[in-house]
């Protein structure tokens, strides 16, 4: 596969698989919730929420992050099912995520 193809493919991957985070897991407070997703996982280490509201990726006032995680809702079983979807094809000889993914279940609230 040609490497530009092969980018272009993985950033339009990443591309759908954040407007669908967007558009069917979080379900109030889109915005917010997806600044908190983005500062969440481009921090290599946070010790509070106002650290974390610090964040070049969260946009906002950090009284934002907290309505966010007050007020946002997801959608865990749709985020389920796209975890799932977007989870790489087993490689021979490497164990498979894919199983542990459809039987865990579990559902973590704070």
């Amino acid at each position: 596969m040609n490497t530009s193809t092969s980018t272009t493919h993985h950033l339009n991957t990443l591309i759908a698989f954040r407007q669908e985070v967007y558009q069917k897991v979080f379900l109030q407070r889109q915005d917010a919730l997806f600044n908190v997703l983005d500062a969440l996982l481009s921090a290599d280490t946070w010790s509070s929420f106002a650290y974390l509201s610090q964040s070049e990726r969260f946009e906002r006032q950090c009284p934002s992050l907290y309505d966010a995680l007050q007020d946002g809702r997801g959608d865990t079983q749709a985020l389920h099912q796209l975890l799932v979807r977007h989870l790489p094809q087993q490689e021979v000889g490497v164990p498979s995520c894919r199983r542990w993914l459809l039987r865990e279940r579990t559902v973590w609230t704070p």
